[in-house]
């Protein structure tokens, strides 16, 4: 399974469903991210993460779509709108083994109850359940105490599972591992795996993906306005948090934080020009940011900074502005506005 939610990670829904039309499935988190993916003219099966507004069912069954079911209260409200239209709608159930947000509440002390919820479910005429599937809290992290976490919440779910047969339902596809997982412990992949990251070329680490040796899939560029002189003394952007110790040389780049380049980077990340890391500094504004490209040689106005992306033997990656702003790597991409175009290769997605 493909999970495309968030605009593919920032990348582009529709574009990247294209790329990856071979997959079995894909995932996104609301009813129009999987609109998008249908405009495209591709009948990959779509599993919606979020719920959807029982009033939106008819759009949901004439596309196909497969929902989440997360209670009982919410797979009420579903049967009784596919009763009242005459449809009926192919589910995923979710289980909650741990990461205390959506799902049917499932430890390993109350697997019966979660199986008797999960019954009730299975039960309702117009939900054709074709899975089951939970999500882990911490599967990537080498803390002894976080891996015997999600241990106990893939014992817990195949518990769920064992009894639910065992009960006679047919469970369909039972999935736990999104990326993290599936990287980390390929004993838990079960009937299908959910990976977005790394189809986009990113990982639980930028040494993690560079031994298996993946590609990310974008380049974030931004161009040189301007270059300038700056004297010794002399403040840079506003609030003047930074001030010069000798005379540099900066370079004015069209982006800043309503592009996505968060303020949160201002004096602390790092932009390739001609594939030499230039230092960002001062404060980032809405539309600009400045770099000092004293080391950097040759570099002219209109020339392109990568912001995000490789330039020769050196990189930026997602992992080192996530690592910045103390986040995750998907959220930088993510949080790349929709005013910056997305220019896509042809032959990549043939």
């Amino acid at each position: 399974m493909v999970v495309l939610k968030a605009n593919a990670y920032g990348h582009g829904i529709e574009q990247c469903a294209i790329a990856c039309r071979n997959a079995d499935m894909f995932a996104v988190a609301t009813l129009q991210e999987a609109l998008m993916i249908r405009r495209t003219g591709l009948r990959t099966p779509v599993l919606l993460l979020g719920p959807v507004d029982p009033n939106e069912i008819n759009t949901v069954c004439q596309n196909e779509f497969t929902l989440t079911i997360s209670s009982v209260s919410y797979a009420e409200q579903i049967q009784r709108e596919c009763e009242r239209s005459g449809q009926s709608v192919l589910c995923h159930v979710k289980v909650d083994t741990g990461l205390n947000r959506t799902g049917i509440r499932c430890r390993t002390f109350s697997v019966e109850n979660a199986c008797e919820e999960a019954g009730r479910i299975f039960k309702m005429p117009s939900l054709k359940i074709e899975g089951v599937y939970t999500h882990f809290a911490c599967a990537g992290s080498e803390n002894l105490d976080d891996q015997a976490f999600t241990q106990t919440q893939y014992s817990t779910f195949v518990s769920f599972c064992e009894r639910m047969e065992h009960l006679g339902f047919s469970l369909g596809l039972r999935h736990c591992c999104s990326t993290s997982a599936f990287l980390t412990h390929p004993e838990m992949e079960l009937d299908m795996v959910r990976t977005g990251m790394t189809v986009l070329g990113q990982c639980i680490s930028d040494e993690y993906r560079k031994r298996l040796g993946l590609l990310p899939a974008i380049c974030w560029r931004a161009r040189v306005l301007q270059i300038h002189d700056v004297p010794q003394g002399e403040s840079v952007s506003y609030d003047r948090m930074y001030r010069t110790e000798k005379a540099i040389k900066i370079a004015v780049i069209a982006a800043g934080y309503a592009d996505g380049y968060k303020q949160n980077y201002s004096n602390r990340s790092r932009v390739l020009l001609n594939g030499v890391y230039a230092p960002v500094i001062g404060k980032i504004c809405m539309d600009y940011f400045m770099a000092d490209i004293s080391n950097v040689p040759d570099v002219k106005e209109g020339d392109y900074a990568i912001l995000l992306g490789v330039d020769g033997e050196n990189e930026v990656s997602a992992m080192e502005l996530g690592g910045v702003n103390q986040t995750a790597p998907g959220d930088v991409t993510c949080a790349i506005s929709a005013r910056v175009p997305r220019i896509y290769f042809p032959a990549l997605l043939e």
